[in-house]
């Protein structure tokens, strides 16, 4: 069992906010631990002090979700980073908080944008995708359909990963862009019929 010395050492270790939480809770600790956590409460200002920290700290967690929410409603093409920043203005946090925030989301916006974009480029690595694809596909569902006359789902759902997996490395987008899907089921079927074709049952 801990003595209160050790129950001391080790929410010494604790932040506000988890001492916080011990406070109000403290009903259902040991006298040890009840000891130790006003002792450290104590050591850290008092209850009133801590109290006002984890005041503090919700208020900072609340604006910096309000400035992400505001930045992601801001997020377009047409925008930039700077231009935003002249729009979002904070009481609680300093400018260079606000605009790392501010980067950061349009950072992910950015990402997420560039995951999720159809051009040329991406249509033409799709096509190169579908060819490799369904080819390599192909000759693996020949090879299964050659094992048994009964296939597994789960071997046919390997097929479909191959394919799915293969565009998505080429094209480099994300796993949900509609010309991954797409591809993805069109490679699906020429592999399909490429495996028939190779070895017809």
């Amino acid at each position: 069992m801990l003595s209160e010395k050790d129950f001391i050492d080790l929410y010494r270790k604790y932040s506000d906010v988890e001492l916080a939480e011990l406070y109000t809770n403290i009903d259902g600790y040991s006298e040890e631990a009840k000891v130790a956590i006003y002792t450290i409460i104590k050591e850290k200002g008092g209850i009133e002090r801590l109290q006002q920290s984890l005041k503090n700290t919700l208020e900072i967690e609340k604006e910096i979700s309000r400035i992400k929410n505001e930045t992601a409603k801001l997020c377009s093409k047409e925008t930039s980073p700077d231009f935003i920043k002249n729009l979002i203005t904070s009481n609680v946090l300093n400018r260079n908080q606000v605009e790392e925030i501010i980067d950061e989301k349009f950072k992910e916006f950015t990402i997420h944008h560039k995951a999720n974009t159809i051009d040329l480029k991406t249509i033409i690595l799709a096509i190169i995708g579908i060819a490799i694809s369904s080819i390599v596909a192909g000759i693996l569902w020949a090879l299964i359909i050659t094992q048994s006359n009964k296939v597994p789902i789960i071997l046919m759902l390997g097929v479909a990963a191959v394919c799915y997996f293969t565009i998505i490395l080429l094209t480099k987008k994300s796993k949900t862009n509609p010309i991954v899907i797409i591809s993805t089921i069109i490679a699906f079927f020429f592999a399909y019929y490429i495996g028939m074709f190779l070895y017809p049952i």
